[in-house]
């Protein structure tokens, strides 16, 4: 069982000093040696921003620190997870502060009355399922998970920042797409907006609808209502790979509103390999790729993955990690594709999960599909 230990980053002035970028690399190295073994961290402040604080005969005193004796310096801290406190010396041997200065390794410890009497055994549902327990204690462990969902979401911001730096690829936005009024330049699918993010829809060419692809269909059906893109000055479209007059019905038998376009034969990135997201920016008549996604990717467009990652069972797929006792996972996408009694998985008599709510849609015993284009 691992445990918990606080590093102390220390000065020392028997230490040598690195260039700036031999301690970066020493840094990245030690970053992916330790993996999800590093906690939070920091460097901190030097003596002169530094202040002491004391209690004595119920006064408090701050004072300016450190004292002038000191001959080393607290430099920052990190919390790592490891299997014993040699593990983690040896982690923290990696670290550029070894050379430099001075690191103290330090056993985390629980407070005196953390080891008062242990409450009884909670009742459990299930061998290895999670524990029945009190309000107060669930309230505790809830605390603990949100302050890394926190921690994820506040990743995820800056993800996104540097998204939003990533270089542009100039395109030619008078390549022409087909939609209902036949062929038009790429460059109107902006509409009156600067900022285009587009689905790439795959196509089997001449399957019935209910052969058309599930996973594409799982983005499309959460996408069928763009308005908030839009009213955030998005303008949103589906390019599918399907020549339009294999499209056009099968997108009014979906009810889909948001504009379709056939790229039939056309290069990436507005045609190309197709399950992607793809965003394009404008000025004037001037194009610009801008980003680009796939696979589990595209999984924030599709709500119903984040929310059934709140759920007990999850996703019900056998790759996610669950309590020993909770139903076993099938293969995943199962639940994309059901039959006329709502049972998941890909026969014959499968359509695309949404399709059993249009009108029209009746039992199928083929799908009726040799490849996609």
């Amino acid at each position: 069982m691992s445990r918990q230990f606080l590093i102390i980053h220390m000065t020392d002035e028997t230490g040598r000093p690195l260039t700036q970028d031999v301690d970066r690399r020493m840094l990245e190295a030690w970053l992916a040696d330790g993996e999800d073994r590093i906690g939070p961290g920091s460097m901190v402040a030097g003596a002169d921003q530094a202040k002491s604080v004391t209690v004595r005969d119920g006064e408090v005193l701050i004072t300016d620190g450190p004292f002038p004796e000191f001959r080393e310096w607290f430099a920052g801290y990190d919390l790592i997870s490891a299997e014993s406190i040699d593990d983690a010396a040896a982690l923290m041997a990696k670290h550029p502060t070894a050379p430099q200065g001075r690191i103290l390794v330090l056993p985390a410890v629980d407070l005196p009355w953390e080891h008062e009497a242990a409450p009884p055994s909670a009742e459990v549902l299930d061998a290895g399922s999670p524990p029945i327990v009190d309000m107060g204690t669930w309230e505790a462990s809830r605390a603990e998970l949100l302050a890394r969902e926190k921690a994820h979401t506040r990743e995820g911001d800056a993800i996104a920042a540097a998204r939003r730096r990533l270089p542009m690829v100039e395109i030619d936005g008078a390549t022409p797409v087909v939609g209902p009024d036949g062929p038009v330049p790429f460059l109107t699918l902006f509409g009156e907006r600067d900022e285009l993010l587009v689905y790439k829809h795959m196509w089997h060419d001449g399957a019935p609808h209910q052969g058309q692809c599930e996973g594409c269909t799982l983005f499309a059906w959460h996408m069928r209502d763009a308005s908030y893109l839009a009213a955030r000055g998005v303008a949103f479209a589906v390019l599918c790979e399907g020549p339009w007059d294999e499209i056009a019905p099968f997108r009014d038998f979906m009810g889909y509103s948001e504009p379709w376009y056939s790229v039939r034969g056309l290069e990436a990135p507005i045609g190309g390999d197709m399950g992607r997201i793809t965003v394009f920016l404008r000025r004037g008549d001037r194009v610009f790729l801008t980003y680009d996604t796939t696979g589990r990717g595209t999984e924030p467009a599709s709500g119903s993955f984040a929310l059934l990652d709140m759920t007990p069972y999850g996703r019900r797929e056998a790759w996610q990690e669950v309590p020993e006792g909770w139903p076993e996972g099938s293969h995943p996408c199962w639940y994309w594709r059901t039959d006329d009694a709502g049972l998941g998985g890909f026969g014959p008599t499968s359509r695309p999960t949404p399709q059993w709510t249009r009108p029209g849609a009746t039992p199928v015993t083929e799908q009726g599909r040799a490849h996609h284009h």
